[in-house]
C-alpha cells in the first residue's frame, strides 16, 4: 500500500510540472519530497523535505532552514496551514496538496520553507481525505479483504467531500476501507456515496407469506354401509387449505463482519371443516352412516340411559370432521459476512454489473455468502374433531350428539445453523437462496377426550381400567429435527429500498400430530396417554414483500 502511496504521489508531481503555471519555464523538479505518514494513529511526527520553487528554468541548492518548523500538536479535520516566505512566487489561490479542510476546494501551494504534503495540481484540489474524519491517501482495499472497521485503505478520489456524502469531479473509488462510503460513477461532476460495510447498519424485511400444508397421511373415518369401502369422509377433507402469514425480521450489523438478526412468522389458516349425511337420508336401512372406529370398550350416558359410544356414531344422521391449525415461528440469529455488505444501488443504473475492482462489480462483489447460527422457537398446534348427531343434521349441544377430540400442541426451542447466498444478477436484481437446519427439544402436551352433554365418555365394565374416563392429558419432551429452504429474487427499487418474492419450504420431524394419537384399543386409557411423536409435516408456499437498509 506504501508502495503505491509513493509510486502514485510521484507519478503526480510528474504531471504537475507540466500543467502547473508556476512552473512552466521548468522542465527539472528537485529532489521528490519525502515525508512519514502522519495519519497513522496520529503519533509519528511528520518530517518533510523541503523544496524552493523557482520562475526560471535552473533549479537552486535547497537551503538548509535554520531551525525545523513546530510540528502540529494534533491531527484532525480542521484545516492545516501551509506557511508561504514573503515574497514568494507561490500565491495564495494557488491549489495544493494538502491536508484537507472540511468545506474548503482549494488548498496553498507551499514555497520555500513550507511543509510540502505532495505536489500541487493546477486548478483541482488535492487527493483529500474521503471518508469523514479520517483520511487516507493510499490505494484502495480489496472487497472482502478484511474484517477489522476501518482497516481499509482510502481511496484516491479527486474532488471535494461534501458531508461525507457525495465527491465532485475526479474518478469513483472505494472511500475510507471498510465501513465507509463507496463513490459510484454518475453523472460529471456529481457521486454518490453509498454506505456498506461498517458497524450501525440496520437492515430488515416484511412480507406477506401463502403456505400449504403436506404430510396429512390419507384416513378414512366414515363410511356408507351400503358401500364399506367407499368412504364418505376423511381427515384429508378437511385438510389445511392455502393460509396467509406475515414474515417481519429486524438486524443490526454490529461490526463489519457480524450483525444479529431477530425475526418471526406466522400462518394464521382458517379453520376446515367436512360433513357427511345418511347415504339415503333415512336412518335404519341398508344404506346407512357408519364410523370406522370400534368405540365398543367405551360408553357413554346422555341421561337417558348408558350405551356404547358406537350407538351414537353409527346409523347416525350426521357426522362432521374440524380441524384446527396454528404455525408460529421467532429467531434469534447472528450472522457471519466475510464480504461486502452494499446498502444500494448505484446511481449508474440497473444494466448488467460491472468488472471493476478486480472483478467484483460496483456495488459488491457478484456472489455473496453469509453464514449464521443462533435459537429459534417454532409453534405448532392442531384441534381434530370428531362429532356424531345421531338424530338429526344440526349441531346444537343436545345430548344426541357426541363428539371426539384431539388437541396436539409441539413447541420446539433449540439451536439451528445455516447460510444464505446472493448473485447479483445485475446492479439491482439479485437472485438468493437460504438454508436452515436445527435439533431441538419438543415440548409436546396432548388431550383427547371423547363426550357431550352428558360429560365424559367411560372404560365399559368389565374390562381393565373399567370406569376411567375417556378425558386424557398428558406431556412429554423428545428430539425434534428441523429444516428450512428458500429461493428467491430481490430487486432494488431505491437506495434503501428494495422489493423481494420467493419459495419456502419447511419440514419438521418428530412431532406429536391429533391423527397419530387415535389408539386402537380405546380402553387403553395409559397407552393414549403416551404420546405418539413420530409425526411428520411440510409447510411451504410463496413470500413477497420490502426490504431495507440503512
Amino acid at each position: 500500500m506504501k508502495s503505491f502511496f509513493w509510486g502514485a504521489l510521484a507519478s503526480s508531481l510528474g504531471l504537475v510540472c507540466l500543467t502547473s503555471p508556476v512552473f512552466a519555464q521548468s522542465s527539472n523538479l528537485l529532489p521528490t519530497p519525502t515525508f512519514q505518514n502522519p495519519w497513522n494513529g496520529y503519533s509519528a511526527q511528520p518530517v518533510y523535505q523541503t523544496a524552493r520553487m523557482f520562475e526560471d528554468s535552473k533549479p537552486e541548492a535547497i537551503p538548509t532552514p535554520a531551525a525545523a518548523p513546530q510540528e502540529p500538536s494534533a491531527y484532525n479535520d480542521s484545516a492545516y496551514e501551509v506557511p508561504h516566505a514573503s515574497g514568494s512566487s507561490a500565491t495564495q489561490s494557488m491549489p495544493a496538496y494538502g491536508a484537507p479542510q472540511q468545506g474548503a476546494r482549494t488548498y496553498s501551494a507551499p514555497s520555500e520553507g513550507s511543509r510540502m504534503y505532495s505536489a500541487p495540481s493546477h486548478g483541482t484540489p488535492a487527493y483529500s481525505s474521503p471518508s469523514h474524519g479520517t483520511p487516507g491517501y493510499s490505494s484502495p482495499a480489496p472487497m472482502g479483504s478484511s474484517c477489522v472497521e476501518g482497516s481499509g485503505s482510502g481511496a484516491y478520489a479527486q474532488g471535494e467531500v461534501i458531508d461525507g456524502g457525495y465527491v465532485e469531479g475526479g474518478s469513483s473509488g472505494w472511500l475510507g476501507g471498510w465501513g465507509g462510503d463507496y463513490a459510484s460513477a454518475g453523472a460529471i461532476n456529481n457521486f454518490t456515496a453509498h454506505r456498506y460495510g461498517g458497524g450501525g447498519c440496520w437492515y430488515g424485511y416484511v412480507n406477506g407469506m401463502v403456505m400449504t400444508r403436506k404430510g396429512d397421511d390419507f384416513s378414512q373415518i366414515s363410511f356408507d354401509t351400503s358401500n364399506p369401502v367407499g368412504q364418505l369422509l376423511s381427515s384429508k377433507d378437511a385438510a389445511m387449505d392455502w393460509s396467509g402469514g406475515v414474515e417481519v425480521f429486524l438486524g443490526h450489523r454490529l461490526s463489519n463482519c457480524w450483525a444479529v438478526e431477530v425475526g418471526y412468522w406466522g400462518l394464521y389458516p382458517s379453520n376446515q371443516e367436512a360433513n357427511a349425511y345418511d347415504p339415503d337420508g333415512v336412518q335404519g336401512t341398508a344404506a346407512d352412516l357408519n364410523t370406522v372406529f370400534d368405540f365398543t370398550t367405551i360408553g357413554y350416558d346422555d341421561g337417558g340411559g348408558y350405551g356404547n359410544v358406537n350407538d351414537w356414531y353409527d346409523n347416525a344422521a350426521r357426522h362432521r370432521l374440524r380441524r384446527e391449525f396454528q404455525y408460529h415461528n421467532a429467531e434469534v440469529n447472528f450472522v457471519y459476512s466475510p464480504q461486502q455488505f452494499c446498502c444500494s444501488c448505484p446511481t449508474g443504473g440497473c444494466g448488467p454489473q460491472g468488472a471493476a475492482f478486480g472483478g467484483a462489480g460496483v456495488c459488491g462483489p457478484r456472489f455473496n455468502m453469509n453464514w449464521l447460527f443462533g435459537f429459534r422457537y417454532m409453534n405448532i398446534g392442531e384441534n381434530w374433531e370428531y362429532a356424531s348427531d345421531e338424530t338429526d343434521t344440526t349441531f346444537d349441544g343436545s345430548a344426541d350428539e357426541l363428539y371426539y377430540n384431539i388437541n396436539t400442541k409441539n413447541d420446539l426451542f433449540g439451536f439451528q445453523f445455516g447460510g444464505n447466498g446472493a448473485y447479483r444478477v445485475t446492479n439491482c436484481l439479485t437472485a438468493d437462496f437460504g438454508v436452515k437446519f436445527g435439533l431441538f427439544n419438543n415440548h409436546m402436551t396432548h388431550h383427547s377426550r371423547i363426550g357431550g352433554a352428558g360429560g365424559a365418555a367411560t372404560v365399559v365394565p368389565g374390562i381393565p381400567n373399567e370406569g376411567r374416563a375417556y378425558d386424557i392429558r398428558s406431556s412429554d419432551d423428545a428430539i425434534a429435527m428441523l429444516g428450512e429452504i428458500k429461493a428467491g429474487v430481490n430487486y432494488k427499487i431505491g437506495c434503501h429500498w428494495s422489493i423481494n418474492a420467493g419459495y419456502r419450504a419447511v419440514a419438521v420431524n418428530g412431532v406429536a400430530l391429533p391423527q397419530d394419537q387415535i389408539p386402537r384399543n380405546f380402553a387403553d386409557i395409559d397407552g393414549v396417554a403416551n404420546i405418539n411423536k413420530n409425526g411428520c409435516l411440510l409447510l411451504h408456499g410463496a413470500y413477497g414483500g420490502v426490504e431495507f437498509c440503512y
